[in-house]
């Protein structure tokens, strides 16, 4: 067997895996919360009112509701999703998980402890996992210049984890790029607003600092580079890249050339 053929078999086993866990899923909060909505003092599924005495609900319903089309909904969607193979498969999964996650959480807070609870959490938790492999490795980010714009594009998990799509910024709004290399440490990450933050594996996302937000994508910190903007969103975009060296001369070329076809 190929390598090919090996990376095929592995991507079919993820999407056959979360279906099932997502359809299964899906499959019993619709059941259970339809249970709910019938019958709202918890008698066909043998849970008593009583367990709502801390949340702001004095029967089923509105449990049942949200576990219809909270979780019911937000699973059987993702496995559809999955077995479409839409575009946004990975992240309506990676959604999903996390959805599950907080959902128990908040049960647990609101009603206590319930032995399933832990279980749920983990299966949350094992869909989120399943999105980043459905999403591909973590690689380099792909920058380029097209039509006037430098596009950045973040393949793989890391787009996943930053939760961005392609960046388009006009190249008139560039002013540099310089190596970074392995000193992202001193470049101030400052607080990480939405995205992903993992010791030693990536650092993905916007950052608030002094001076403006700052967006992260790096996996690779010997291969981040840092462009420097103007008149954006950003103030300064690090990511890591194939090859630095060429990325950065392309960028400045770029940049020349848009200021000799201005003059």
């Amino acid at each position: 067997m190929s390598i090919a053929d090996a990376k095929t078999d592995a991507k079919r086993g993820t999407r056959l895996a979360i279906m099932i866990v997502e359809s299964t899923v899906g499959a019993a909060a619709l059941v259970t919360g339809l249970l709910f909505i019938l019958r709202p003092n918890g008698s066909i599924i043998g849970i008593s009112t009583s367990t709502l005495s801390a949340t702001p609900f004095s029967d089923f319903t509105a449990p049942g509701v949200l576990l219809v089309f909270v979780v019911g909904g937000g699973t059987l969607m993702a496995a559809y999703s999955v077995a479409r193979r839409t575009r946004n498969a990975a992240e309506v999964v990676l959604v999903s998980g996390v959805m599950l996650v907080i959902f128990e959480l908040v049960e647990e807070a609101l009603i206590g402890f319930n032995p399933q609870r832990p279980l749920i959490v983990l299966i949350g938790l094992a869909l989120i996992a399943l999105s980043l492999r459905l999403a591909g490795p973590m690689v380099a980010a792909e920058v380029e210049l097209a039509g006037g714009n430098l596009v950045v594009r973040f393949p793989g998990a890391s787009a996943l984890l930053a939760f961005k799509k392609p960046l388009e910024v006009p190249l008139t709004h560039v002013v540099g790029a310089e190596c970074v290399g392995a000193d992202t440490s001193g470049r101030g990450r400052g607080f990480l607003s939405l995205g992903t933050w993992l010791p030693g594996v990536i650092t993905a996302g916007r950052a608030h600092r002094h001076g403006g937000r700052v967006f992260w994508n790096v996996s690779n910190p010997d291969r981040a580079i840092e462009i420097f903007l103007r008149g954006e969103r950003y103030s300064r975009l690090i990511v890591d890249v194939t090859d630095p060296d060429q990325v950065i001369a392309v960028i400045h070329q770029g940049i020349a050339g848009q200021a000799h076809g201005a003059a």
